[in-house]
């Protein structure tokens, strides 16, 4: 397993312990950051003619080779893909840059939408 998709897997355990104790700004940031270190693992193993550093404005072209990839098999779900993503993004920028409060439910709709882009993920780009 790569370290990529092991940093991945603990973002997901680290999210769901963060709910379960009341920390939910954090969950919601361990969230989003699972789909992103999958995505580099993606874009790792998939696209290796890519860039191998990114920084700190590059999600939105990680986000975009990705949803292609996606398209390329799946148009469909290549706006799922987009639409959950962008979800997760903002309600992480809500969390750690806004003054908007998350609860429990808030925290658990971006596990289960991490949870439905990486099953996207394993189903369509294997």
């Amino acid at each position: 397993m790569s370290n990529l998709l092991k940093k991945s897997q603990e973002n997901e355990i680290a999210a769901g312990i963060l709910v379960d104790h009341g920390l939910y700004s954090s969950s919601v940031h361990c969230s989003y950051y699972r789909c992103v270190q999958h995505m580099l693992h993606i874009c790792k193993t998939m696209l290796p003619h890519v860039r191998d550093e990114w920084s700190q404005g590059s999600h939105n072209d990680l986000i975009n080779k990705v949803r292609d990839l996606i398209k390329r098999k799946d148009p469909n779900a290549s706006l799922e893909f987009n639409n959950d993503i962008q979800r997760l993004k903002r309600m992480r920028v809500q969390a750690d840059y806004q003054t908007v409060a998350f609860d429990a439910q808030n925290s658990r709709e971006a596990l289960r939408t991490s949870d439905g882009v990486v099953k996207l993920f394993n189903v369509l780009l294997k």
